[in-house]
């Protein structure tokens, strides 16, 4: 019972962070496709004057994961502004990495922020089906498989699948928070030998 108990507790805990790192995956998304804009626009030499307000922006958000990842477990120092001038900001090394993470952490924070929160939905959503099965139309089943609910029984194999959702949900939201924070525990840290005094 102890072990359902911690079980249930860590993907609570879980699904607190999965939320957490769902908003800071839109905003690095944001962020993206920002400096990607801002990129393309400098091929023709007009964005240079928008990089550094590109790299504040990913610098923004990135400063905003290491908070979240700092309570969550050991501390993320942050690097302080982005360098002033075109040619220092692009040679820092917390920039580079801080470009690198926003990429890879606006597709993996995505994914594994709407599948943490999905799952409990699902779960909630069909559990409770016997309940309100008739106010909705039979062949408007919810959840993933959709089949014609004509009766109780059948509303009573949506609930079934609602309690498969929820032991999905226990199981495998303690793994989808580790690996949304995976990108943010990777690149966001200083790189090895640089001085942070």
């Amino acid at each position: 019972m102890a072990y359902v108990r911690g079980r249930v507790r860590a993907s609570v805990n879980a699904l607190e962070h999965l939320v957490g790192g769902l908003g800071t995956a839109t905003l690095a998304l944001g962020a993206l496709l920002w400096a990607a804009i801002v990129a393309v626009a400098c091929v023709g030499g007009v964005g240079l004057l928008a990089v550094p307000g590109a790299l504040r922006v990913v610098r923004s958000v990135a400063d905003r994961e290491r908070a979240r990842l700092s309570r969550w477990g050991d501390r993320i120092p942050t690097p302080g502004p982005v360098p002033d001038g075109l040619r220092t900001a692009v040679h820092d090394p917390f920039v580079r990495r801080e470009l690198g993470w926003v990429g890879l952490y606006s597709l993996i924070g995505l994914v594994t922020g709407l599948v943490g929160v999905a799952l409990p939905l699902y779960a909630v959503q069909d559990t409770t089906f016997p309940l309100w099965y008739r106010l909705v139309p039979p062949d408007a089943a919810p959840g993933i498989v959709w089949w014609r609910v004509d009766d109780l029984s059948d509303a009573l194999w949506v609930g079934v699948l609602g309690v498969g959702w929820l032991a999905a949900a226990i199981w495998f939201s303690p793994a989808l928070a580790r690996l949304q924070a995976w990108p943010g525990r990777w690149q966001l840290p200083p790189p090895p030998g640089v001085d942070l005094s």
